[in-house]
């Protein structure tokens, strides 16, 4: 018999600690984006003055995060107050490479607004309306190859049969996607989903698709490269295919939260637990279909 957890989502001292845990790494993220907000809020307020950039670059990757390296962007510039000439800098984080030298590409003698604070003048920040407008007005960027980013990404002795591995992985990851939407449609019509055995098999074998992917955003990272294998699959991946994917994310989330505080704790073979980690799987399986889906398309396009 389930018995009653004593969680109540409506009362937060109920909530175990990992609850709490799980919503710090959520808002985590957006702290820094958060706090540069304001300090542009309150940037906007100040006085207005001409100003040149002097030099733009891009620093090496560094890691600041468990998942992915920082790159980050640099902007020196000059600005003229009662006839004086300051110095200042503006920095701002990027998860690749690409990205962070696209937003400094050819933006060195440009001119923009500089805001200053009255009370210290040495204090300013660039008008972002107007470092916007700078931005989209230089020529289009030549585009990313993502194919050799991939070959990159792949030693050269697996680049023959890179094709069929991709396809095996694919593979199996339709077919966990497969058996995770069985048992989410199952235990809904309150059907026997399986042997025990099949639990720890979907659980294990989520991860199983993600070996690729995994292996070659470790080669990338080894090579100090910046950039990240799956962040450029999943951009270049069936825009269709993201949005099912940002719909498993959501769903895995909400069915998980619905069912969590119904589980039987040490015995993971009821009903309820079968319908809450199914969404999980479904987010894991679905999600790692698309990458490789499109790694393999842009393999057969080099």
């Amino acid at each position: 018999m389930i018995t009653e957890n004593p969680l109540r989502w409506a009362d937060p001292r109920s909530w175990p600690w990992f609850v709490y845990l799980w919503f710090a790494f959520l808002l985590a993220p957006w702290a820094k984006p958060a706090l540069r907000w304001l300090r542009q809020k309150r940037a906007a307020s100040w006085p207005i003055t001409q100003g040149r950039i002097t030099a733009a670059e891009v620093g090496k990757p560094t890691w600041r995060g468990r998942n992915s390296p920082k790159c980050e962007a640099e902007i020196s510039y000059t600005y003229w107050v009662d006839g004086h000439s300051l110095l200042g800098l503006y920095n701002r984080d990027f998860d690749d490479e690409d990205d962070a030298r696209e937003f400094i590409r050819d933006l060195k003698d440009k001119t923009i607004p500089i805001h200053y604070n009255p009370q210290n003048t040495s204090r300013s920040s660039p008008s972002e309306s107007g470092l916007k407008a700078v931005q989209d007005s230089r020529p289009a960027p030549a585009p990313i190859n993502p194919g050799a980013v991939l070959a990159e990404a792949v030693p050269q002795w697996l680049r023959p049969i890179l094709h069929p591995v991709l396809w095996f992985f694919m593979i199996v990851a339709a077919v966990g996607f497969a058996l995770s939407l069985w048992v989410q449609i199952a235990t809904a019509m309150g059907r026997q989903v399986g042997p025990e055995s099949l639990y720890v098999w979907l659980h294990v074998g989520c991860f199983v698709p993600t070996l690729p992917i995994l292996l070659m955003e470790l080669r990338l990272r080894s090579m100090n490269s910046g950039r990240s294998i799956w962040r450029i699959l999943l951009r270049r991946s069936p825009w269709w295919m993201r949005v099912l994917d940002y719909g498993f994310v959501l769903y895995a989330i909400v069915n998980f939260l619905k069912f969590a505080n119904k589980a039987q704790g040490t015995d993971c073979q009821t009903g309820v637990d079968w319908r809450s980690f199914s969404g999980h799987w479904m987010m894991f399986y679905g999600v790692t279909f698309t990458l490789l889906w499109t790694a393999a398309h842009l393999d057969e396009s080099k």
